[in-house]
């Protein structure tokens, strides 16, 4: 009872009027001040054992603003995110996932911290994408990803050993993130140097041979000018598959950056971050007509020298000036680098055996493997450069945000591409998993790609009175790609132009200072260059049409501490690309949509207690999809699942000492292709169980334990036409950490 009146209390003391900033507004008689910008992360340690201080439970320090889910810890805004005004009053949803989220929970990889996003699903890494593949409701986000602001498209798995923040912003986004975003992008913001001096660091040991360390070292630099600071993020990571003894990866990186101005109306940074990765690739288990083979998840398809090799340079420079609180100039440029050179095996099984063994006729124990090799080897460039002006103003006592900007882009690609014949077929009950590779390759493709693109844009946000804001803005993209393809002393080459207007607009109404109700609509394209592929067919195709009308409600209780949002929505792409087989030329004829909706409760119920619940359903369908030969109308999109939900709650028993657990579940989902039986490919939901415990011995040293997939639940957290792959057994890790 004593519990009850103290929430009941919280929830009336919540309800109250007292003035806020709309807009960037400032006080009565003041200069409009922005609300809204990135804030660098505290001296936290890097994943994986980040134990917070005594009496500190993981979100207890929830700013009172926050967007539609935020999932534990502390929210750093959107960086890169050209609206104005405090994060509830943005009209759009969003997931955060802060640096402690990923600490508490023990995310070591974008994968991990993805599929605790409702409404985020993965599909296989794959040539020529080997790397992080989601979906964001329903829609591809491969060439989805931003650092800092500004796109990071290249095919690597990301880790988040400098990461500040991940954020998952939902629906069409062409306004913000010009071409692509059909189902939203994935924005993360890095660890900015700190006017203050610490040291950590971290060490964790695991099942399955998983041994991590990582170092973060921050140093003021005061002889070098006001606010001039460094900071210096490493890690060395071995990664292992529960029940997968083959199957590894090596990742090593660091990530130094300098700032200058920190504090001040001058501010200049320059980073690096360089990765490297090397392993030996799972590619799961083959399908069985339209069900994933009954084998067992320690079977390995592949060779035992198959690999996957890459590295990642990426370095950035980010400038910003104030005039006073009205104007701010930024600048931001980039020039990244990703190497790839891999060799890899999809396991299949032949249509003529997977149709005996369906008839019974043909027992597993005697069925084979059908190898599927293929290398490549590639190098992709991005050079970028964004300009962006902010005015903050009052006219006839209505605040206005205005953000205008150019960005420019050059993005190269150079591959060679190879599939071998001769490839020995194997056991599908007992692989040898100890085979060296032989097989004879064939002919090499190499292809070489470059696309120039060129944006203007501008938005406003307007702030009519302390209730009521509105948003809107425009956006011109233009792109130009040159392709050629070489293959057996054959020379394609291929050119596209394309011209993309998107556009968005929104209003907010806030019925109380601590609660917001909004309605957002806005578009994207994507020209058939995005992932800097072109063929024949796709050449004259025009950009793919993306539309969005989402309506939501954002809340805060508990003096900020807890968030209870929800939100409808329907996204659509209404001139999908489809072969037309009279043609053989890809035409934009399809319709694709998603709508549904998603609902959060995140943060601390108490000082001691933190929870977070978010749910969200997805209602997709192909509503005209007649690709080719294959019609796919009124069936769910590829890789979407109806469901999904993730739990997470950690309860602080006595100082420094904390236990948690939740749950990820998400329903069945197919693969967007038909078997040989005339059945679409699926693969069953699924459910698993992770816990973690946390001891801070002292203020510079604690101690952590996270248990994933407790129950050993066998699933599959990746699909594709070809094979899909089987999640991660029981895994246990043990982490210490140091902090000075």
């Amino acid at each position: 009872m004593k519990f009850t009146k103290r929430v009941l209390a919280a929830l009336v003391l919540s309800m109250g009027f007292p003035s806020r900033p709309l807009c960037g507004q400032a006080p009565a008689g003041g200069t409009p001040t922005p609300t809204v910008s990135p804030v660098p992360a505290g001296p936290t340690p890097t994943p994986t054992a980040t134990i917070p201080s005594a009496g500190h439970s993981a979100a207890s320090s929830l700013p009172s603003s926050l967007p539609e889910v935020v999932v534990t810890g502390k929210g750093l805004g959107l960086p890169g995110l050209k609206y104005s005004g405090p994060l509830l009053d943005i009209p759009q949803s969003a997931v955060v996932l802060d640096q402690q989220t990923l600490e508490d929970r023990g995310m070591t990889s974008f994968r991990e911290a993805l599929v605790a996003v409702p409404g985020v699903s993965l599909q296989t890494s794959d040539s020529p994408f080997d790397g992080d593949v989601p979906n964001i409701r329903g829609f591809s986000a491969l060439t989805d990803f931003f650092m800092d602001g500004l796109r990071d498209f290249g095919p690597y798995f990301r880790d988040p050993f400098d990461t500040a923040e991940i954020d998952v912003l939902k629906g069409p986004s062409g306004l913000l993130f010009g071409q692509g975003s059909t189902g939203g992008v994935i924005s993360q913001a890095t660890k900015s140097p700190l006017l203050q001096s610490f040291y950590a660091g971290s060490l964790g040991v695991g099942t399955a041979g998983n041994r991590r360390a990582t170092a973060d070292l921050n140093v003021p630099l005061p002889s070098w000018g006001p606010g001039a600071a460094f900071r210096l993020n490493l890690v060395a990571d071995q990664e292992g598959t529960a029940e997968k003894d083959i199957v590894q990866n090596a990742t090593s990186g660091l990530a130094p950056t300098l700032a200058f101005g920190i504090g001040t109306p001058t501010r200049l940074t320059l980073s690096l971050l360089h990765l490297y990765e090397n392993g030996i690739p799972d590619y799961g288990v083959p399908w069985l007509m339209n069900n994933p083979a009954p084998l067992p998840r320690n079977l390995y398809y592949g060779f035992i020298d198959d690999f996957v090799n890459t590295q990642v340079d990426i370095e950035t420079l980010r400038f910003e000036q104030d005039w006073g609180e009205a104007i701010t100039l930024s600048e931001k440029a980039r020039y990244s680098n990703y190497y790839d050179n891999l060799r890899l095996n999809r396991p299949g099984i032949a249509a003529s055996e997977a149709l005996s063994i369906v008839a019974g006729t043909l027992p597993l124990s005697q069925a084979l493997e059908t190898p599927s090799e293929r290398a490549l080897t590639g190098t992709d460039t991005d050079l970028d450069s964004q300009t962006e002006l902010t005015v903050r103003f009052q006219t006839a006592g209505i605040q206005h945000c205005v953000s205008t900007g150019t960005e420019g882009i050059v993005q190269t690609s150079q591959q060679s591409r190879s599939n071998y014949s001769g490839v020995p077929s194997e056991s599908l009950l007992q692989p040898v998993e100890t085979w060296y590779f032989s097989g004879t390759p064939g002919p090499t493709t190499k292809t070489s790609v470059s696309l120039s693109t060129l944006s203007f844009y501008a938005m406003d946000t307007i702030g009519l009175d302390p209730q009521w804001t509105l948003v809107g803005g425009l956006r011109w993209d233009g792109d130009w790609a040159g392709f050629s393809q070489s293959l057996s002393g054959t020379t394609t080459r291929l050119a596209s132009a394309d011209d993309m207007w998107n556009w968005r607009a929104g209003i907010v109404f806030k019925p109380r200072p601590n609660g917001s109700v909004y309605f957002v609509s806005g578009t994207s394209t994507d020209p058939s260059i995005e992932q800097l592929t072109l063929s024949a067919a796709t050449e004259a195709a025009p950009p793919e049409q993306n539309i969005t009308f989402e309506a939501g409600s954002k809340w805060d209780f508990m003096d900020g501490q807890l968030h209870l949002t929800g939100d409808v929505f329907w996204d659509e792409q209404t001139n999908s690309r489809v072969l037309d087989p009279t043609t053989g030329l890809d035409v934009d004829a399809g319709d694709e949509r998603v709508d549904g909706f998603e609902l959060s409760v995140t943060g601390d119920v108490t000082k001691e207690w933190n929870v977070v619940v978010s749910y969200a359903f997805l209602d997709s369908e192909y509503v005209d999809f007649i690709n080719g030969a294959v019609t796919l109308t009124g069936y769910p999109l590829y890789d979407t699942p109806q469901n999904s939900l993730d739990v997470w709650s950690t309860y602080e028993f006595f100082s420094g000492f904390q236990l948690g657990g939740g749950m990820d579940w998400i329903s069945s989902r197919n693969a967007g292709a038909f078997a040989a039986n005339g059945l679409l490919q699926t693969v069953p939901g699924y459910a698993t169980l992770n816990a973690t415990a946390r001891w801070q011995a002292d203020k510079n040293i604690g101690f952590q334990a996270n248990l994933t997939n407790i129950t050993d639940a066998y699933y599959f957290d990746a699909v594709d036409p070809v094979h899909v792959v089987p999640g991660a057994g029981r895994t246990l890790v043990i982490a210490s950490n140091l902090e000075f």
